[in-house]
């Protein structure tokens, strides 16, 4: 029993002056400290095996384009707007069969069915011609669904001048992916939303291993639909 006694007597104070030395020692204190904050991102989930699965063979070019591993993108709640959020402050255009119940694919990215499409170019048709010219974006991106059987008009997401939208991917008639970049003084990155009006939220994540943006696949986007950049 004396000797038990001693041993952990012994274990204390090898704890007690471990401690107290790294206290006093500010080399100690901030190694420890950056060791802790390595990782920023040890308190989100990395994107699922079953997602990668799902959506890396539609997003295979623009993965490529800009040399992202997929695996490396974490989940998140960034931006998540639901379908029928009442958007206060921004001003909503509804349905015209004139204007909206229209195919013009160099314009707008369709579901399989085609009854479906995404807006968010700012493509204008020439007048005198076949051609559409794209003359620039505004500050700000205004991402509507449009439901040409339905006759609906609905504002899905909002994007102000340090997030840009470059490109929508269908996975199927209900559910599409938007990528895109952020840009920002310390948080720089690429990222993806998923839509799904089933749970009416869209599923966000964003790539951690982003160096530097090189936001340009948006105009390869263009020249692939035969759309002039003015």
């Amino acid at each position: 029993m004396k000797y038990i006694l001693i041993f952990i007597t012994f274990i204390w104070l090898n704890s007690y002056l471990s401690t107290a030395i790294a206290t006093n020692n500010p080399k100690s204190v901030n190694l420890q400290q950056k060791n802790q904050s390595s990782d920023p991102y040890s308190n989100k989930s990395k994107i699922s095996n079953a997602t990668i699965e799902k959506i890396k063979p539609l997003i295979k070019n623009w993965l490529d384009y800009y040399h992202l591993d997929i695996a490396n993108f974490y989940t998140g709640n960034e931006n998540s707007w639901p379908f029928d959020k009442n958007y206060r402050g921004i001003y909503t255009k509804g349905f015209e069969s004139a204007s909206d119940d229209v195919y013009i694919p160099q314009m707008y990215d369709y579901s399989p069915s085609k009854q479906k499409y995404i807006s968010f170019l700012d493509i204008y048709p020439e007048t005198q011609s076949d051609k559409y010219i794209f003359y620039g974006n505004s500050d700000c991106q205004e991402i509507y669904l449009i439901d040409r059987k339905n006759k609906t008009k609905r504002i899905v997401l909002w994007l102000g001048l340090t997030q840009f939208l470059e490109a929508i991917f269908w996975l199927d008639e209900d559910h599409f992916i938007a990528v895109g970049y952020q840009e920002g003084e310390s948080n720089d990155r690429y990222f993806m939303y998923i839509f799904s009006p089933d749970n009416k939220m869209a599923d966000y994540y964003f790539d951690a291993k982003s160096e530097k943006l090189k936001p340009d696949y948006f105009y390869q986007n263009l020249n692939t639909r035969g759309v002039i950049i003015d």
